[in-house]
């Protein structure tokens, strides 16, 4: 079978030498606090991050992906609130309404009923402000927690739910506010090109591994306070896993990555990511492709007339060495299908997106759908 060139998945870079050094680390336990080099590093980690952010009066909790971390959010955010509802848009991650209503994940049955509110398509995707103050007013006191997508899968943009003056207000009488920021958080705490600002809220989701490292270390940042107990009676427990086991290769990995390439070649390359994905974009516009959104960070969105001739497309890639992944968006009154791209460090040589762009341009003539 042909090698893939994986344009579909959100994984970054880790280098061979990142790999290597990470592996005799795979089988050291995190959740130990008896390993005080591991400690260390996690604790650099978790600071890194909240430093970028701006953020130091967080801490973290290392998680195996950000499904997990989201789901954490929101089973802290019921618990501290003793509320039953979840806000999100229909554009936010599966894993937030699978875990709200206990379908998936590791907290079968949190039993948070969510309320989705679809985006206006024909408004950048976002939520309309008067739409939203609506619902807020009909159920903002049984709302637990908000959650407001800061690197959308589908479309890599960014949600406004988070600086709408009605969750402002809704924040100040006690509702948790989390920022999924899985995917564009890493991007944007690197680098210059992306202008977005990630809101304040009280948690956020990120994964370092979409950007540079491997993956199984996600972190939820989160105020000290709210942390649920994580004491486990028969040994040394570490505070920065809610894991009794969890190994320390990828962290490990993104330590070695941010040494190797230091602040300055970390920006360089997530400004590559996102310089090769509005150049991409550039190229489909001008040869008539029709581009949904963006990009505005690494993820190029490209509407077609139905899932069947998406599925084609995909196909046609793939026989081309190329996978791309699906776009699927379904609101109360309309549905978009596509396919969706992503620029990541996981591919460094350029010169084999430039190869791509113009087979998807061939790809999507007429003549081929």
């Amino acid at each position: 079978m042909k090698h893939l060139l994986d344009f579909e998945q959100i994984i970054g870079l880790v280098t061979p030498s990142a790999r290597k050094i990470s592996s005799s680390w795979d089988e050291v336990n995190l959740a130990s606090a008896e390993n005080s080099y591991s400690q260390n590093l996690a604790n650099y980690f978790i600071s890194y991050h909240t430093n970028l952010l701006q953020r130091p009066d967080l801490t973290g909790l290392i998680e195996f992906s950000g499904s997990t971390a989201n789901e954490r959010a929101l089973k802290i955010a019921k618990e501290k609130t003793g509320k039953t509802k979840v806000l999100m848009s229909n554009l936010a991650h599966s894993s937030i309404q699978h875990a709200a209503q206990g379908q998936t994940g590791f907290f079968s049955g949190i039993g948070l009923e969510p309320i989705i509110v679809d985006v206006d398509h024909t408004a950048n995707f976002q939520v309309n402000s008067d739409q939203l103050k609506k619902i807020i007013d009909q159920h903002g006191k049984e709302i637990a927690v908000i959650v407001s997508t800061y690197g959308t899968t589908q479309l890599g943009h960014a949600e406004n739910i988070a600086t709408q003056d009605s969750v402002k207000q809704l924040r100040e009488d006690g509702t948790w506010l989390h920022v999924d920021a899985a995917y564009g958080g890493c991007y944007t705490l690197h680098s210059s090109f992306i202008s977005h600002t990630i809101p304040d809220a009280d948690s956020y989701t990120l994964d370092p591994y979409k950007f540079v490292g491997k993956p199984g270390c996600s972190l939820l940042l989160i105020k000290p306070t709210m942390l649920l107990p994580l004491n486990v009676p028969y040994y040394e427990k570490s505070n920065f896993t809610p894991y009794t086991t969890h190994s320390m290769g990828p962290i490990v990995a993104w330590a070695q990555m941010v040494k190797d390439y230091e602040p300055a070649g970390l920006q360089e390359l997530a400004n590559d990511c996102v310089l090769e994905a509005r150049l991409a974009g550039m190229q489909l516009k001008s040869a008539g492709v029709d581009l949904l959104y963006g990009p505005k960070m690494t993820i190029v969105p490209l509407r077609l007339y139905s899932q069947e001739q998406a599925l084609h497309v995909r196909e046609n890639l793939r026989q081309q060495g190329y996978q791309v992944g699906k776009l699927h968006i379904v609101g109360q009154d309309y549905q978009i299908d596509g396919i969706r791209f992503t620029v990541t460090p996981q591919v460094p040589e350029f010169h084999q997106l430039r190869r791509f762009v113009p087979a998807l341009i061939s790809t999507l003539s007429p003549s081929n759908l």
